[in-house]
C-alpha cells in the first residue's frame, strides 16, 4: 500500500483544492435564542445590567488562514449563544480578535413584560 504524502502529486492537488474550501466554511450555526441577542457598542449599555463575561474561540487557520470576517462572525455567534444561556440579551465586544479568540461582556437590557 502506498503512503500518500505531500510529495505525492495527487496529495498536493487535493491540498490545493480542499484547503481554500475549508478556509471559507462556516463552522458555527446560531440557535434561535442566540439570534435574539444583539451586539452593540459599549456606549449603548449604560442602563443595562452586566451579567458576566464571555470568552469565545474558533479555528482561525485550517491549513491556510481563514478570512478575518468569517472568524469574527463565528466569534460573535458563539458569544451570542453563550450570552443567551446566561439570559442576556445584549453583548459588547471588550477585545479585538486575536488568534481566533475574543471576549465580550453580556448584559440584560430589556425589561421583562409584567
Amino acid at each position: 500500500m502506498k503512503k500518500l504524502t505531500a510529495g505525492h502529486p495527487r496529495a498536493l492537488y487535493l491540498l490545493i483544492c480542499v484547503a481554500p474550501l475549508l478556509a471559507h466554511c462556516t463552522w458555527v450555526k446560531p440557535t434561535p435564542d442566540s439570534e435574539k441577542v444583539r451586539l452593540v457598542p459599549a456606549d449603548r449599555v449604560a442602563d443595562c445590567r452586566l451579567l458576566g463575561d464571555v470568552t469565545t474561540s474558533t479555528v482561525d487557520k485550517v491549513i491556510i488562514k481563514r478570512g478575518a470576517a468569517k472568524v469574527k462572525s463565528e466569534l460573535e455567534t458563539l458569544a451570542r449563544m453563550e450570552a443567551a444561556k446566561m439570559n442576556a440579551d445584549t453583548i459588547v465586544a471588550t477585545s479585538e480578535v486575536v488568534q481566533g479568540r475574543q471576549t465580550f461582556n453580556a448584559y440584560r437590557c430589556r425589561r421583562d413584560a409584567g
